[in-house]
């Protein structure tokens, strides 16, 4: 059991109850092939944002721990009065430079201890759903992929003899989004 997506399962089912397995085959074949073209559409279109946010990250956390002390030393040196955002930025800078890993630290066991919640309670996942679908750029694009995975995968079982109410039960376990399975 869990060998096989269910989709595939329930799809080859109902090629066998309705005389057409082949055809269910060739349809799970194009299907997973659909799937796959999508999923690496979608890495390679989030790749380059990313590794851009990370750098700009890098480069920002460099910034404020190495190069902006450096400027407030010098400036504190010569006792200059400085503007209120000037005094802020290295106030900033030196919390980042104090206690910036103990911010990552806590960042990082905040993340750990979500990815347990997310794994054990149904209610944290579909929180965490709802909030990714708010996200700008990321919510909508992320909500019409999983509608596209949701009217593929319902009429790639419909249309092999899948009954509707049992086709979209199944169709709600393969979304991607406990929540709108939920729905």
């Amino acid at each position: 059991a869990g060998l096989f997506p269910p989709e595939l399962v329930q799809l080859i089912r109902a090629g066998e109850q309705g005389g057409s397995l082949p055809e269910a085959f060739h349809q799970a074949r194009h299907h997973f092939e659909w799937q796959d073209r999508v999923s690496a559409e979608v890495q390679q279109a989030t790749l380059y944002p990313l590794l851009v946010l990370l750098v700009t990250g890098l480069f920002v956390g460099v910034l404020f721990t190495l190069v902006v002390p450096k400027f407030a030393g010098l400036l504190d040196a010569v006792k200059v009065p400085l503007p209120a955002p000037t005094r802020w930025v290295f106030g900033i800078s030196g919390f980042a430079r104090d206690s910036g890993w103990k911010l990552m630290a806590a960042f990082g066991v905040g993340g750990l201890i979500a990815m347990g919640w997310r794994r054990r309670s149904l209610v944290f996942r579909c929180w965490l759903d709802r909030c990714r679908f708010r996200i700008p750029v990321v919510g909508p694009f992320t909500r019409l992929l999983v509608m596209t995975r949701f009217a593929h995968n319902l009429g790639l079982l419909y249309r092999n003899g899948l009954a509707l109410p049992t086709a979209l039960e199944l169709v709600s376990g393969v979304l991607g989004s406990p929540w709108l399975a939920g729905i």
